[in-house]
C-alpha cells in the first residue's frame, strides 16, 4: 500500500456514498394533486357528501317521527309476523 492510501480514515466510505440523497426525487412523500384537480374541486366527493348528509337527515327524521322504540317494534312485527 502506498502511504496516501494508508492515511484514509475509516469512515471515508460513508462520506462519499454512491447514492446522492440530496439530488433526487422523494420516494416516501407522495406528490399530491399532480394528476387533476384537488378533491374539493371535483364533483364526485361533493355528490357523495350531499347524499350522505341527506341520508343522515332522513334517518334522523324517521327516528324523530316514529321514535327508536316504535321503529324497533315495527321491525319486530315485520320479522315475527
Amino acid at each position: 500500500m502506498s502511504p496516501a492510501l494508508a492515511d484514509v480514515p475509516r469512515n471515508a466510505s460513508r462520506v462519499q456514498s454512491p447514492k446522492n440523497t440530496f439530488d433526487r426525487d422523494p420516494l416516501v412523500i407522495p406528490q399530491l394533486f399532480v394528476n387533476g384537480k384537488p378533491w374539493y374541486r371535483r364533483r364526485a366527493p361533493w355528490v357523495k357528501l350531499i347524499l350522505s348528509a341527506i341520508f343522515v337527515l332522513l334517518v334522523a327524521y324517521v327516528v324523530h317521527r316514529f321514535t327508536a322504540v316504535g321503529l324497533l317494534r315495527r321491525f319486530g312485527k315485520l320479522a315475527g309476523g
